[in-house]
């Protein structure tokens, strides 16, 4: 009996991963202030950061895999990476991907153009070259916009935002379509020109690929849950050292484009 008892606890001890046993594989891409390479190539940003809590909370072991934002899709439909970061929810994703229930940040699109370019409206877009990341939602969403204005305007892909900046601060491209919190980081590095047009703004969650690694999404879910409701937490304290002032203004911007968005759509029924 004593035998039969000892076997018991020691299978039972063994099914029981250890900490840090647990190891997640993270597609990371150069999108700074929301996830980025240092010098020392140490995973930074405010997914890192808030990846590096839920995993000491859940006992997970963190290894991040840098890849280009295609790269990083790319990898997680193969099952190369378990997580991938800053993504947004839309209909076709739900087909090949699970999301965490809560996002991590709201963000919206805007377009950039160098200092000495004059681009107020959507109607100043026509004849231009516009650079989007490749596979970014705010570039399908612009795209969206101009056709509803009969706007013709032509789309060059890049592969990353430092790419697309280049591109526009070497007068490759009239315009940059860039979301609010990298263009502010951009803005500063590449000199470049904030214009009127912000537009569609979009929740960024956590992603694995379809019907896989749910306990992975599951203590994600459980951290920011608790977190978010405590003004206090380790989450307000992340988004507060990656976003700085960025955030003072934020619920006013985004009931102006929510307001703004509605008359288009209605408008837009006429086009």
């Amino acid at each position: 009996m004593y035998k039969f008892f000892m076997a018991s606890i020691i299978l039972i001890w063994g099914l029981v991963p250890a900490y840090g046993e647990i190891r997640v594989k993270v597609g990371i891409f150069q999108n700074m202030p929301l996830s980025f390479l240092d010098e020392s190539g140490q995973a930074q940003g405010i997914y890192p950061d808030l990846l590096r809590e839920i995993a000491k909370k859940e006992g997970w072991e963190l290894e991040f895999i840098k890849d280009n934002w295609s790269g990083c899709l790319a990898r997680l439909e193969s099952g190369e990476i378990d997580l991938m970061i800053s993504i947004v929810r839309t209909p076709e994703r739900q087909k090949i991907y699970d999301f965490s229930t809560l996002p991590v940040v709201t963000a919206w699109g805007q377009v950039y153009t160098e200092p000495q370019k004059i681009i107020s409206s959507i109607l100043d877009l026509e004849k231009k070259t516009i650079g989007i990341m490749a596979k970014d939602i705010n570039g399908r969403h612009l795209k969206n916009l101009v056709q509803k204005f009969k706007v013709n305007a032509r789309f060059m892909d890049f592969p990353v935002y430092d790419d697309l900046c280049l591109a526009l601060a070497e007068k490759k491209i009239h315009a940059a379509v860039i979301n609010n919190i990298n263009g502010a980081h951009f803005q500063q590095k590449y000199k470049l020109h904030p214009t009127p047009i912000l537009f569609s703004p979009i929740d960024a969650y956590f992603a694995v690929r379809k019907g896989t690694n749910s306990h992975i999404l599951s203590g994600i879910d459980r951290c920011l849950s608790l977190w978010k409701k405590d003004k206090d937490s380790v989450y307000y304290a992340i988004l507060a050292r990656w976003y700085g002032n960025l955030g003072s203004h934020r619920d006013t911007v985004l009931k102006w484009i929510l307001g703004i968005t509605g008359l288009i759509a209605v408008s837009g029924t006429g086009f």
